[in-house]
């Protein structure tokens, strides 16, 4: 009931923002893996405000979130293995367009190591979609858009729901 509760919630804030909230963002990782048990969350700007909204849209959805905070381009590989070895993330999320640190070296590192272990990489532009990730999200003439590579989709095995949306738009790449 609260998932039901929690997408007419997510459903309705969508056609009235502008912008993608973190709820909605995991509300659509769950869309695309319906089995959904674990989200790895990299940035190295997030605040404790912006971690506990994460966590909150998370336990919503009854989703884990494990955020990991970089400081250091050398981090990326620990924090990464940490993620993957011992909170077994299924799904990784950059959510930050603005985070030069993991966008950059740590973009080319995640991109081959998430499809290595059969990771989704959940990106914050359409642009590294087509650069090797899997899934990217925005608002697009007022509906929810989720481009998705489909070359690295079928790798980490991940379907696009077959069921029509009249308010999220699944485009491949």
């Amino acid at each position: 009931m609260a998932v039901v509760i929690a997408f007419f919630f997510i459903l309705a804030n969508a056609m009235s923002q502008t912008k993608v909230t973190y709820g909605q963002y995991m509300y659509l990782m769950k869309s695309l893996k319906p089995s959904l048990k674990n989200i790895g969350v990299m940035a190295s700007a997030l605040t404790p405000e912006e971690i506990a909204s994460l966590g909150r849209a998370a336990n919503g959805l009854g989703v884990k979130l494990i955020a990991a905070k970089v400081t250091d381009v050398r981090d990326i590989s620990s924090l990464y293995r940490r993620l993957v070895d011992e909170h077994k993330v299924e799904i990784l999320w950059i959510p930050d367009g603005e985070d030069k640190l993991l966008l950059g070296v740590g973009f080319e590192y995640l991109r081959e190591n998430t499809i290595l272990d059969r990771i989704g990489l959940c990106v914050p532009s359409r642009e590294l979609v087509s650069a090797g990730a899997l899934c990217s999200f925005e608002r697009l003439n007022g509906k929810l858009a989720v481009y998705v590579n489909q070359q690295v989709a079928e790798v980490v095995g991940i379907n696009l729901p077959s069921e029509k949306s009249a308010s999220i738009a699944y485009i491949v790449h």
